[in-house]
């Protein structure tokens, strides 16, 4: 079951990625993702926690997120940490000879990138999935060299009625997170 909602949560993020690539210019770096990259990832003591259990994959996505011609990375960390299709993903860019992480999500089933724009950088927006009935939803702007949090909702596609009958919504139900 477990490789089973590995495999579901890689297609979800890669359909997600992929639905836009053309959009977006993102460009996947199969797995395993550069060098480099991987042993920045490993390295870092607030990200190590998610990697302790060694059967993680690091893969990782290119995309220019402020038009500078020089690409930042979206990565993913793959294996039995994904609970619920979630698992833990980070934007960081090229800083010198190392990396510099933009954003943090923790764990998260799809990032996209929006047009807007925060501070030269796109806006990105992340969905952490509760279950086959809400998700949440964070957009991110660009601010003080890292991405920080703009808005959240939780999105719920169905709900309870009065009659403790469940009923599916025909536009979602967004309520601001507390």
């Amino acid at each position: 079951m477990a490789a089973i909602r590995q495999v579901f949560a890689l297609v979800m993020i890669a359909a997600s990625l992929a639905a836009r690539a053309s959009e977006d210019a993102l460009e996947p770096i199969f797995s395993p993702a550069p060098k480099t990259l991987v042993a920045f990832i490993r390295d870092r003591e607030d990200i190590a926690e998610f990697l302790s259990d060694g059967s993680t994959v690091i893969e990782a996505w290119k995309i220019d997120l402020n038009s500078d011609n020089t690409p930042e990375y979206v990565v993913l960390a793959r294996g039995s940490i994904c609970g619920a299709a979630n698992c833990p993903m980070w934007v960081v860019e090229r800083s010198g000879a190392s990396y510099s992480v933009l954003l943090k999500t923790g764990s998260i089933q799809t990032i996209h990138v929006l047009s807007g724009t925060s501070n030269g950088y796109r806006n990105v927006v992340t969905q952490w999935h509760g279950s086959a009935f809400s998700s949440m939803e964070i957009i991110y702007g660009f601010s003080r060299g890292e991405y920080r949090q703009i808005k959240c909702e939780m999105v719920d596609y169905e709900i309870l009625n009065d009659r403790g009958e469940t009923v599916e919504l025909e536009t979602p139900q967004r309520t601001v997170c507390r």
